[in-house]
């Protein structure tokens, strides 16, 4: 392979189009820049291609997880303590929301191709006080979702997807989101659809997608969300209307996405077949460039019935090889390398690690993954040179 110059190859993309200026300009000229039409439509137009009846936008997927839990937690009259299992490679999001509803996250380990929630861990960590399963579509592909969610049902549980890292895929022919109760998704930068910042939950469920809406607004009350809730009202029943503005029956929180935002992302929903297309294809041009590494390197595989929207390219390292050598090589080069959401080795998750390995637990594959697993760049924005850079600068490091 010819020796390519130089290239930044960055983990996400980002890339406007006179779609995006236009409704943006079309918000400044209206003045309506919170919650509008373009916020409802994005609700829409992303419930239906996950098979979902409702969706609810919000600040960020962080803020999404936690309005999720939050809902469920009144509905089901879940109590201090209560337990919820989650996967041990995540991103801290997934463990901070459960501790700030002073819930309670189980870890458990995922499995060693896919790095997702290991089903067999997660039945084994399921007793009285568990709740809620929370599998993690990681790294862009979906767990192993009907065996999770077989798992809840036959043990009376919830199961909220936390699928930020993937969208428009399917598990067995069904949508990642729709598996479970709730399904949550990012609109973070780097993310197949961006807003900048956002998130979104889908439910099949009106009553919940009501509850979370009103959480996402303070608690206010669901009869008023958005200023056009009044229009064409009149006399005691726009009284009746005015009255809800400032009525509150929940402690939520100020966790609303803006009009800008969802003017960003709408376009991109119009797009995203393309995008996953053109993720596959670099993948793909990934993995035939490095598969003669195979023996020192674990490569992306795709679980059997799923897809991958690839939103990132997961690397392991194979044998217990540290990893650093070859990130610091990576970067040295300009190929922005990330861990692979290290959990276990964080101080403030001791506690946590400490409970699973007296429960039994070793989170072996999880604690592997912090010496040896790593992720790069696989976007719509990086082009054939890009990808053929990357694979000759690993091939350089392995000469």
């Amino acid at each position: 392979m010819k020796v390519i110059e130089r290239r930044n190859i960055g983990v996400g993309h980002f890339e406007s189009t006179p779609e995006m200026v236009s409704n943006l300009m079309q918000v400044m000229r209206t003045g309506r820049i919170s919650y509008g039409p373009f916020s409802q439509q994005f609700e829409k137009e992303f419930a239906e291609a996950h098979d979902s009846l409702h969706a609810v936008l919000s600040a960020s997927g962080t803020d999404s997880l936690r309005v999720a839990l939050h809902a469920l937690m009144i509905e089901r009259g879940w109590k201090c303590g209560d337990e919820i299992i989650v996967p041990a490679t995540t991103f801290v999001a997934t463990i901070n929301v459960v501790e700030q509803l002073n819930l309670v996250p189980v870890l458990v380990d995922v499995d060693p191709v896919h790095y997702c929630m290991d089903p067999k861990s997660a039945i084994g960590a399921i007793n009285n006080d568990t709740v809620c399963i929370m599998p993690v579509n990681l790294l862009g592909q979906s767990a192993e979702l009907s065996l999770l969610a077989s798992i809840a049902e036959d043990n009376h549980l919830m199961m909220v997807e936390d699928s930020c890292e993937a969208m428009f895929v399917n598990h067995m022919g069904f949508p990642v989101g729709s598996w479970g109760n709730i399904g949550v998704f990012s609109l973070y930068m780097a993310h197949l659809i961006t807003g900048g910042v956002g998130g979104i939950a889908i439910t099949d469920s009106t009553e919940r997608a009501s509850l979370m809406r009103s959480l996402v607004n303070h608690g206010r009350s669901p009869e008023y969300i958005s200023i056009d809730d009044d229009d064409g009202l009149e006399g005691d029943e726009l009284v009746a209307m005015i009255r809800q503005r400032y009525a509150f029956i929940h402690q939520g929180y100020s966790s609303r996405i803006t009009e800008l935002q969802a003017a960003i992302a709408l376009p991109q929903l119009h797009n995203y077949q393309d995008m996953l297309a053109r993720r596959y294809a670099v993948a793909s041009r990934l993995t035939a460039g490095l598969r003669k590494h195979s023996k020192r390197l674990q490569l992306p595989a795709e679980r059997e019935e799923s897809e991958h929207a690839y939103m990132m390219y997961g690397i392991r390292m194979r044998n217990g090889e540290n990893k650093w050598p070859l990130m610091k090589y990576l970067e040295e080069r300009g190929i922005e390398t990330r861990e692979m959401l290290p959990i276990v080795n964080q101080k403030m998750y001791a506690p946590l690690t400490s409970t699973a390995t007296k429960r039994g637990e070793s989170l072996a594959v999880s604690r592997d993954l912090i010496r040896t697993g790593f992720y790069i760049g696989c976007h719509q924005g990086m082009t054939d040179a890009d990808a053929d850079y990357v694979c000759e600068v690993i091939n350089g490091f392995f000469k």
